[in-house]
């Protein structure tokens, strides 16, 4: 164990365990196997956790409405833009080009992900962030257009 991966009152350590395959090829029983070896570590009184992509890949996503998120503030967002512009049409363009901009970030983050390390928080946090950037600057441009053609 390398000395930075030790607190310095020796009170938390943190070990890197890394497999030789991809992660989608590490087999569930390699990972209880890391978790059988964990166990006297517990049983000492110890608190042993586990995180990073491999647990994120074998643990089952959260059942109830979490996993609709996305699709719940993008309702919330149409309903909202829908009473705050009065019209469809000015609805659908701040929507689409978030959409639009969301799936080309979530492309080049896939990309991203086969070659840099990227944690597991990433791609929700720029989910959110697309959303919310593409959203208010599509806002903008239309706010801009109809003061336009309000001044004409």
């Amino acid at each position: 164990m390398l000395p930075s991966t030790i607190s310095p009152d020796g009170t938390i350590a943190l070990i890197t365990v890394e497999y030789t395959q991809a992660l989608f090829e590490v087999p569930p029983s390699s990972f209880i196997a890391l978790q059988r070896a964990a166990a006297p570590a517990q049983q000492a009184g110890l608190t042993v956790a586990f995180g990073g992509k491999l647990v994120d890949a074998l643990n089952a996503p959260p059942a109830g409405i979490s996993k609709y998120a996305d699709q719940i503030g993008v309702l919330c967002a149409v309903i909202i833009l829908l009473i705050s512009l009065g019209s469809v049409t000015g609805m659908l363009v701040p929507i689409s080009l978030a959409l639009f901009s969301l799936s080309i970030s979530n492309s080049l983050t896939a990309l991203a992900e086969r070659v840099v390390n990227i944690g597991t928080l990433g791609p929700l946090l720029g989910t959110m962030m697309g959303l919310g950037v593409g959203i208010d600057y599509s806002l903008f441009v239309v706010s801009r257009y109809r003061q336009n053609l309000a001044a004409r």
